[in-house]
């Protein structure tokens, strides 16, 4: 739990079960990006999941004044440290440390319970986990708070808010 202007407390995405998979990859990450010393560039696909993921990383970068490039495409490049955002479950969340290498995809977790008590599996998209990112970066940045709304905007692209709300 991270605590917030005036003692509020505020509750970290990465804390909640949905992210546990992913939790360990973005605190590092978080970690290696606030000491960066050379500029990380952000890659992503040129769709709308691509530019909402980025833009609260952005946002966050931002917030902190860290250094940073942008290129919609997915091409490694050979030198410095970079974030690869992908759209959909073709690669795996994961990170390369020395320079900073880190991958976004989108993965299926299990973390909601149906009224029946019954489990529910759903998208942990790139969007809801570069909001989870961004949150460990600057968790009190006016920017990244102002994107937070946009945090399940992924789900409903993929339209998956249909498949897993079960009132």
């Amino acid at each position: 739990m991270n605590y917030g202007p005036l003692g509020s407390s505020m509750r970290l995405l990465v804390d909640e079960i949905q992210f546990s998979v992913v939790s360990d990859v973005l605190v590092t990450a978080s970690s290696e990006i606030n000491r960066l010393k050379d500029p990380v560039l952000l890659l992503c696909e040129p769709t709308i999941l691509g530019s909402l993921s980025i833009s609260v990383i952005e946002s966050s970068l931002i917030d902190n004044g860290i250094s940073y490039r942008r290129k919609f495409n997915t091409k490694e490049p050979k030198n410095g440290p970079w974030i690869k955002i992908i759209d959909d479950d073709s690669s795996k969340t994961e990170i390369l440390t020395n320079p900073l290498r880190l991958t976004i995809s989108s993965l299926v977790v299990e973390g909601l319970t149906g009224h029946k008590g019954d489990s529910r599996k759903g998208p942990l998209t790139s969007v809801a986990q570069c909001h989870a990112l961004a949150q460990i970066i600057s968790p009190h940045g006016p920017r990244t708070r102002k994107l937070r709304p946009w945090l399940i905007s992924g789900n409903w692209i993929n339209s998956a808010l249909d498949h897993t709300y079960d009132p």
